[in-house]
């Protein structure tokens, strides 16, 4: 039940992050490219902020939940990884 919940979660957010990303224009890429065309890194400052966020957000979260909430999942991740990459393309 742990298990599909957190898949459940991860989906979730993995296309939340793919739709903010499309419509906040704070991926990496455009970042860069903000810093090559106009010398300025106002993208990539915000892109360190956000995962500074998820950061502040993460590591409590797994400290209080210790059982249902783990950094570091026992199960096979490349398939959570395939997931949620095919959801945060079908964010953006």
């Amino acid at each position: 039940m742990h298990a599909a919940l957190s898949i459940l979660m991860i989906s979730l957010l993995a296309f939340g992050v793919g739709f903010a990303t499309q419509r906040g224009s704070v991926c990496g890429l455009l970042a860069a490219r903000q810093i090559v065309e106009t010398g300025r890194a106002t993208r990539l400052l915000a892109f360190v902020t956000a995962s500074l966020w998820a950061l502040v957000i993460v590591v409590p979260l797994s400290w209080v939940t210790r059982g249902s909430f783990v950094l570091s999942p026992s199960y096979d991740a490349a398939a959570v990884a395939v997931i949620g990459g095919a959801l945060y393309g079908l964010g953006t």
